[in-house]
């Protein structure tokens, strides 16, 4: 061939060659990411095991929306610096509980307690949802559709336990152990203001309903503060595995104590009457040495949680506190 020729040729086909050069390094470029890394975000978040009434579930380290399906799941959420994006009410036409609603108030609702609306919780695009056993057991298959789901196994006298296991799985858990001091510590204060005395006071615990007057016993969120504290309890409420007994007039004898706290439910004013205009009421000692104390209801009945608790000690030192 002619040198010349030669030469042109490949003074021609350098370019081609070079772009056909870079064009093979790059298809064979190990230097690059796997293609796992380069997914999504949201399929790269950090998840940790965690262990609840349902068995072991998956959750993320660091949750950001968080669904509740409870009252106490809600209070809890808040005292531990976590706000979700959506909660249910109490029953349909409620409201959140009055000690919560300056932190709740902008809360989208998903429904209630008893009837969570799984379609608005699904529009929320949770990343856990925290509810309890004893409610939602049988939508837990459905809710785990939708999120990662965190039960308790019940509510209410299981209060503590259950703010261990959400500051678990919120990523909570010197907040939830630092609360609990604090709790730890009023119930330490009253002590020491009430004295010998504390533990000579029988407390009972009524409920005023519209249509009946509820004991709480031993079993409840209430009686496992009143154990705390160390305050006994009148013999026919010191019932360790009992929730609570409704009560008729025939029997308002057994609502007596040194002193009675009362809650009134759903603005049950005309139970509260009836049932203080009886002979026997006015035959109790509490009444008598007029040791009867009106309290809050979603404080005392409906938060279950530690933001309740807290409220329900301070009520306690309060009205206990000895006649100046």
């Amino acid at each position: 061939m002619d040198t010349r020729v030669s030469r042109r040729f490949w003074a021609g086909s350098w370019p081609l060659l070079l772009a056909l050069l870079c064009l093979l390094t790059a298809c064979t470029d190990t230097s690059a990411p796997p293609t796992a890394s380069r997914t999504p975000t949201a399929t790269m978040i950090s998840t940790h095991p965690l262990t609840h009434a349902m068995g072991t579930t998956q959750i993320p380290i660091q949750p950001q929306r968080v669904v509740v399906l409870d009252t106490e799941a809600l209070d809890d959420s808040l005292a531990l610096g976590i706000t979700p994006v959506g909660a249910v009410i109490p029953e349909q036409g409620a409201s959140y509980p009055g000690y919560l609603q300056e932190a709740s108030h902008q809360i989208p609702t998903v429904g209630t307690t008893a009837q969570p609306d799984l379609q608005a919780i699904t529009k929320l695009k949770p990343d856990l949802i925290l509810g309890s056993k004893v409610y939602h057991e049988d939508i837990y298959s459905k809710l785990s559709l939708i999120s990662p789901a965190i039960y308790t196994e019940t509510v209410g006298s299981t209060w503590k336990a259950n703010l261990t296991l959400y500051a678990k799985a919120l990523n909570k858990e010197q907040e939830g152990t630092l609360l609990l001091q604090q709790y730890q510590q009023s119930i330490t204060a009253l002590k020491t203001q009430e004295g010998e005395s504390l533990g000579k006071t029988h407390v009972s615990v009524l409920r005023i309903m519209p249509d009946r007057v509820r004991i709480y016993m031993q079993d409840t969120f209430i009686g496992r503060i009143l154990q705390d504290a160390g305050l006994p309890r009148p013999v026919g409420q010191d019932q360790q595995k009992k929730f609570s007994q409704d009560n008729t007039y025939d029997n308002i004898a057994q609502m007596d104590g040194d002193v009675i706290f009362m809650t009134l439910y759903d603005r049950s004013n005309d139970q509260l009457k009836a049932l203080t205009n009886q002979p026997d009421w006015q035959q109790l000692n509490a009444v008598k040495d007029k040791k009867v104390y009106q309290v809050d209801d979603d404080t005392w009945m409906e938060g279950l949680g530690i933001g309740a608790a807290t409220h329900v000690v301070a009520d306690l030192t309060k009205d206990l506190a000895p006649a100046q």
